[in-house]
């Protein structure tokens, strides 16, 4: 339980873990980390709370997206608010991915949930 660590050390731990992802050289590395540390549904999971994310700040709806990759709202609204009034790293990461293929952005997140 996070209850018994004292919030300075959870806050060491996850600067180290943070610096240790910025380390991982390659795709390859980073992608082989993480397997082996979360399940396919949690690394689904995450990838799909990133699509939820920029889908919103492409300006599709509560609806929209939950018809097109069968979210609930309730996923969709927490990310909201985290996109919205947490520290950036939503914005950060969505702009990584919209600046390596601009004009392919919305078609690509729009094609993989496409029903």
């Amino acid at each position: 339980s996070d209850r018994r660590i004292p919030k300075s050390t959870q806050d060491e731990l996850w600067s180290e873990f943070c610096e240790l992802i910025v380390r991982l050289r390659t795709p390859d590395q980073v992608r082989r980390f993480f397997s082996d540390l979360l399940n396919r549904s949690e690394r689904l999971m995450i990838a799909r709370r990133l699509h939820v994310a920029a889908l919103l700040k492409l300006g599709f709806s509560y609806r929209d997206i939950k018809r097109m990759m069968g979210t609930g709202s309730v996923t969709i609204a927490r990310v909201h608010r985290w996109l919205e009034f947490g520290r950036g790293g939503y914005v950060s990461a969505i702009r990584q991915l919209r600046d390596k293929a601009p004009e392919r952005f919305a078609k690509k997140l729009t094609r993989y949930y496409r029903k």
